[in-house]
Order: C-alpha cells, then structure tokens, then sequence
C-alpha cells in the first residue's frame, strides 16, 4: 500500500517546520517592516598565530569547522517565511545541510573572522556558546583528531520552539490580567516622536561602573528582603521612570529574560538548546508614598518568580494588541505597553582555566554581541534601554536612549544616584523620593493617569468623495484582523485599538498597495493610523498628481516655511563650523517626503550624517590625484545637491529639519579624501567616522 499522502507529510513538517517563538516574530518583522536589516549584526573574532600558521591562507580547516558547526545547530540551518496563519505568523524551515540565509562567514587574510547573522538565530547566551563551540571543532580539525568523535552532538531547536507555542494561551492570559487596568501617557521626545540630533547616533548612550564596596552593599540589601540582586537593579530603574520620566506611581518596563521550561520529559538533544531563548515581558512595579524598599522589592521579585517557566513565554505582540484593543481611541497607545527595557546580563566574567583556544576576541574594529556594544548604532524598539552585567567583581550599567547626549547623561545619573541610594538607605525607606512623589498627578483608582480619557469611535466622519474608497479600506482592515476585532470599527477608530499588530499590520499594507493601490507604511500603522487618515493621505496625493503641471504648485504650509533666511543662515552656520553666513547660498525646509525618510532612519536605530561615497581607482598611472579632485571639484559645482547637508537648527522661528546648500566658492576639498592603502577595505573606510 502506498504511504498516505498526508500522514507523509506531516511527518516531514514534524521534522523540519516549527512555529517561531514570540521574540522571533517580533525582530523578523521589523526587518521586513524595514528595509535596512534591522537586528542584523556582524560579530568578529581572531584566529590565533599558531592557528593561522597551519591554516593560512585557504582557512580551508576553519571552513570545515564551520560546516560541522552548522551540522551540529539547527538554529544555523534555519530559514523563516512569513504565512497568512495569524497564529503562526513566522514559520521557521530546517535545512538537514545548508546553512540560513540569515548566517554569513568571512575570513580575511589575517585572520579576522566575520559572522553576519540576524539576531532571530542567537541571544547573548547562544552566541558565546556557539564560538565556544566552533572552537572546539577548530581545534580537533587542526590537530586531526575527527576521525576519534564518535558521534557529533546535537543542538536542537524545534522541540523549545514547540514547547513555546504550547505555552501561549496560559502565558499571555497571565500577563493580559496582570497589565489590563495600566495607564500611562508616552513620553514624547520631540514633535514627531523622534529626536533630530546633529551629527551623532540616533542612540546616546550613557555607561558608568559600580564599585565592590556599592556592589556588596546592595547584595546585603538583597539578601535582607531575600531577593536576588537583579530585583535592586530593577527597582532603581523604576525609580527613574516614575521620578524623572513619567511622573506617576504606577509603572510597567519591559524585561528581557532566558526563558526555560518546565517540560521534564525532554531529555537527551532535545534538551541541548542552541539559539535565542530570551523573550521581553512587561513587568509592572505599583508604588507610592507608602510603599518601602522593600515592599518594592518583594512585589519584583514575586513577578518575577511567576515569568518563570511557561509565563515568560508569553508573546509581547498578543499581550500589547490585547491591552490596546482594551483602551478608547481617546488613550494614545502608538507607544506600545511601555517606551523602557530592562536588560540584565549577569556575571558574564571570562573563564580564563579552559584550554588553548584557537578563536579569539578582536581588540578593535569589532562589533558583537548588544550587550555588549551599547556604544554602536543599532536598531532599538524602545527609546529608552538600561541595562547590567557583572565583569570581574564590578558591576557596569549603560543607558541606551533616543534622546539627546544631554538628557541621556542627566539620566544616566540619576540611575546611578538610584542604586547608590538603595544600596545606602535602610530597607524599611520609602522606595520614591517622597520630595518628588509629592508632586505627581492625581491617581485614578490608584494606578493610571488622570490626564486618560476616553473618546468613542466617531464612525459619521465626513469621508464625501472618499466614501467607496473609505469602505472598502474598512472591510479590508476587518478583514485582516479577522476573529481578534475587538470593538466597533469606525473610519477614525485607530486600528491598532481594534485588533491590528505589527504581524497583521505587514499583511494590511501590502494589500492596501496591491489591491487600491494606496500607499501606507507599517510605521505609520502602527503610529496610530485610522481609515480617515489613510484615505485623505492616498487622496493628497492623488490630487497633487492630478494638478501637476496644469497649475502653479501650492505655497507651502505656514509650519514648513522659513520665515527668517538670515537668522537660518547664522543658525546653520554655527552648527556647521562655517566662518561666514556667507559661504551659504541658501536655507530652506525639508520635503515631506525627505522628512519621513529620516523620521524612518532615526527610528531604526541608525547614524544621523551623510553616508561617504568610497571609490577605488585600480588605474593609478592615468588618474592621479589631482584629477580626481579636480573631478570632484567640477561636480560639486554643476550639481547643488552634493554641496547640501541636513541641520536641526531646533528654533522657534526656524523648521526643525533644513536644507543647506553651500555656495560654489566653498571649497569641496574638506568633503573629499584620498588615500593610498591598498589594504583598506571599503567597507572599513564606510564604517570610519
């Protein structure tokens, strides 16, 4: 008897297809959502001498050590494809050979290792287990010792993945009554929700060490409210975001922890995890003037204890569109649950008794694993991060936030001010600085925020000459979000309060291009766009593609024009470093569309400057230099868009984002470099400042 045709088939999906697990989602869609490969990185290491003397240059027994590790994980095997099952959203496909195409192995010529890898195959955690790992395959293919492993081990990915969907419905029940009644109102950092900063990263940064002495201070602290030192870090967090941030008693941050199961029945290589298996939880801390150390401490560390397990799996995405369906289009829930993460690495101190290794950490020019990097550019979710680990005894802390260097240091040290008074204070204090709390708003029912309130769905929006259009967008959207609707649907209800998250979100404005042809980004859904909204958008458009050509064009909006040219000019000046207003030739605003391009840049976590353009000129003997320049030189002045750059002047009188073009007697040379080293790479000289 042939085999059943459907019995064969789920035996080939049991042994290749697993749903991907709630964080995984979540960073697979914000690189589809955007198009610069958000939560990819690069990881470098150094082959040691002894190594590059028997491998150099071929690398070819590295090579092979690679293979045997990708062999061995199935993380590194595994491809993901977006579906239309809303619950299964990202479903990930193991290769039994070839590697993801999320995974990329560059060695050079000396040596430098380069793994590019997207960060829905590795956490903190598996990534140091994976070179650790790969070094051992090294080392036995170095010295010839494979054909003695008897058998290669396994690192199995799909029964955690399998025992995190299992997990769902209890575990985003957990967390829905735990945050059901949270108000808060976002912190806006700017008008537009995002912060222009001239000429620095979009991500300031904040870092600062905790001595022994403060370190043991807060361990005894702990130990006499019998929780563990993670809960201190916590609170002092907390303490920031109600003091200094949101000014109210009742807070939720996200945390992100290692999630582990209870499962016993899994043994043998399905107990040997190799991939991420963190996962971020909203944790939520009621304080007030009543409530001491540690009492706060207690409430942490009791939440905490129930994350583990099941719980901790719980998906974010499912937990955030519950609560945002439970609020009135009159509460502002663009922001998420909450706009702050906690971060907590532990003792990540290096074990230095282990044997000779081969793969080795680079001194510079290296960038790896987030936690490790606060420093570099990197796309964040949230624009505030904090986070701890313990190195040598010493416990470091950093503030990663998408405000201003400024106000990132001031809040830097108030966290550092936080832990240093709780290491100090008795545990019977009150937990806020009570001179501060004073002043907060009135609470309503004790938690939330007064300045909530709640607006009906306007569903008799004027939409005339729009109505056909607005209707078929309105049973799209329903459409979409299918049995999970939650409410009445109007065309100014926000839809991410009815339903809508980022997955469904994808699917929603792919089919608003493919089926109306209108165009709206994911990020703009999810800022909170309604159907009126997205209707007069597509219909602003289309009328300015109608008129085009026939009529004068529109006078810019009051709020776009530049009322003031000269003080613009001495504006830009002087955040330029020019000596003369005059070497300017003109200032003006920003086109819509340049603005919500940098609105999309800064969101994701990227540099604020204009990118270099590197060539490299293999003929040396028939352009020399000067040409080049001279070249250059030439271009700069037929063209005014190579001598114009982008500024925030930040002024009343002026726009927030301006053009500057420079004038033709300005020298091009400052905007042009050579340099004769063959052994520069491009993508070195891109990356360097």
């Amino acid at each position: 008897m042939a085999p059943d045709f459907e019995h064969t088939l789920h035996e080939v999906a049991r042994d290749l297809l697993f749903v991907a697990t709630p964080l995984q989602e979540g960073m697979l869609s914000a690189s589809l959502a955007l198009a610069d490969q958000a939560y990819t990185y690069t990881h470098s290491k150094q082959i040691s001498a002894s190594a590059c003397q028997l491998d150099a240059p071929a690398f070819s027994r590295f090579f092979d050590a690679v293979r045997d590790t990708v062999l061995s994980c199935e993380i590194l095997r595994t491809r993901f494809i977006l579906t239309d099952n809303q619950n299964a959203p990202w479903v990930g496909i193991v290769s039994p050979t070839q590697v993801s195409d999320l995974v990329d192995w560059q060695v050079s010529a000396s040596g430098i290792i380069r793994l590019r890898i997207h960060h829905a195959l590795y956490d903190a955690n598996s990534i140091r287990a994976l070179w650790h790992l790969l070094d051992e395959n090294y080392a036995r293919h170095l010295s010839d010792t494979i054909a003695k492993v008897e058998k290669q081990r396994l690192f199995l990915y799909r029964p955690f993945a399998k025992q995190v969907y299992v997990a769902q419905r209890t575990a985003v029940a957990f967390w829905v009554n735990t945050i059901q009644d949270y108000d808060y109102v976002p912190v806006v950092v700017s008008s537009d929700g995002v912060t222009f900063t001239q000429q620095q990263h979009a991500s300031s940064s904040f870092h600062f060490t905790v001595g022994t002495d403060i370190l043991s201070a807060l361990q005894t602290t702990c130990r006499k409210a019998n929780v563990a030192l993670k809960t201190a870090l916590q609170l002092s967090w907390a303490k920031v975001l109600c003091e200094r941030l949101y000014s109210q008693v009742d807070m939720v941050f996200g945390e992100v922890i290692t999630t582990t199961s209870d499962n016993a029945t899994i043994t043998g290589d399905e107990a040997a995890v190799m991939g991420p298996t963190i996962n971020t939880i909203p944790m939520r801390l009621r304080l007030g003037p009543n409530v001491n150390i540690a009492d706060a401490l207690s409430q942490l560390q009791h939440l905490g204890d129930q994350a583990r397990g099941p719980n901790g799996m719980a998906s974010l995405r499912e937990v955030q569109t519950a609560w945002r369906s439970s609020r009135s289009d009159g509460i502002n829930t663009s922001a998420g649950l909450f706009q702050s993460l906690f971060v907590f690495d532990g003792d990540v101190s290096v074990d230095t008794s282990s044997d000779e290794q081969h793969i080795l950490p680079v001194a510079t020019d290296a960038q790896t694993v987030p936690s490790n990097t606060e420093k570099e550019p990197m796309y964040d979710d949230y624009p505030f991060i904090s986070s701890f680990r313990i190195h040598d005894g010493v416990l470091h802390g950093a503030l990663r936030t998408k405000d201003g260097e400024d106000a990132t240091h001031c809040l830097g040290s108030q966290l550092a001010a936080a832990l240093h008074y709780l290491a100090s204070a008795s545990i019977h204090s009150v937990a806020l600085d009570p001179a501060v709390s004073a002043s907060f708003p009135t609470m309503v029912n004790g938690h939330g925020c007064s300045g909530s309130h709640r607006l009906g769905s306007d569903v008799n929006v004027d939409m005339t000459g729009s109505t056909d259009l607005a209707e078929s967008i309105l049973q799209l959207a329903i459409k979409v979000v299918g049995s999970r609707i939650r409410g009445k649907v109007g065309y100014a209800t926000k839809l991410i309060n009815v339903g809508l998250d980022s997955i469904s979100a994808i699917r929603f404005s792919n089919l608003l291009k493919k089926n109306f042809g209108v165009h709206v980004s994911v990020f703009d859904i999810m800022k909170g766009s309604s159907i009126e909204s997205i209707v007069r958008k597509h219909s602003a458009i289309e009328n300015h593609t109608d008129d085009e050509g026939q009529q004068l064009p529109s006078p810019l909006p009051e709020k776009q024009v530049i009322k003031d040219e000269a003080l613009a000019k001495s504006l830009a000046a002087e955040i330029l470093g020019l000596q003369s207003v005059d070497q300017i030739q003109s200032v003006l605003p920003v086109l819509a569309g340049q603005k919500h391009t940098l609105q999309h840049w800064l969101h994701s976590g990227k540099r604020f400057f204009e990118a270099p353009w590197v060539y490299r000129v293999s003929d040396g003997t028939s352009i020399s230099v000067e040409k080049a320049a001279n070249a250059w030189t030439s271009l700069c002045c037929a063209h005014d868009i190579l001598r114009t750059t982008i500024v925030a002047p930040q002024n009343n009188i002026v726009p927030g984002l301006v053009q500057v073009t420079f004038n033709t007697a300005m020298s091009p040379a400052a905007r042009f470099t050579t340099l004769r080293d063959d052994k520069a790479t491009i993508k070195s000289l891109v990356d360097t400042p």
